[in-house]
């Protein structure tokens, strides 16, 4: 992702209590983008995860490029777990070795059947 100075940004806790908010980069460094003001509401995220630093602790919130973006990832998210919970634990007879190698390539990221990545 490249991130901006003065660019908006989504950052979303990871609990569930805290809402999602807006935010503007006001500065890069080589390894994080700091964002908001210090003294208020401001922090910093790891430039190629968008994870917010959590200090010792796991990361508090992810940024993201924008709001739009986000809920792209959920609505993705949420049919992911619909077609998961929808597999039957045996295969069916309809579906065939080849078939399942081309499931395989599409969620590995392959542009071809049975090629890398």
């Amino acid at each position: 992702m490249n991130w901006e100075v003065g660019q908006e940004v989504w950052i979303v806790p990871h609990d569930k209590r805290s809402k999602p908010r807006a935010s503007t980069i006001a500065r890069i460094a080589r390894r994080w983008v700091y964002f908001g003001r210090p003294d208020r509401s401001g922090g910093r995220f790891d430039k190629e995860t968008g994870e917010l630093d959590g200090g010792q602790y796991s990361s508090p919130a992810t940024a993201w490029a924008s709001h739009a973006e986000y809920e792209d990832w959920v609505s993705r998210n949420e049919a992911w777990q619909r077609f998961h919970q929808s597999l039957p634990r045996i295969v069916p007879r309809h579906v065939t070795d080849g078939t399942i190698a081309e499931i395989e390539a599409l969620i590995a990221g392959s542009n071809d059947k049975g090629g890398e990545a």
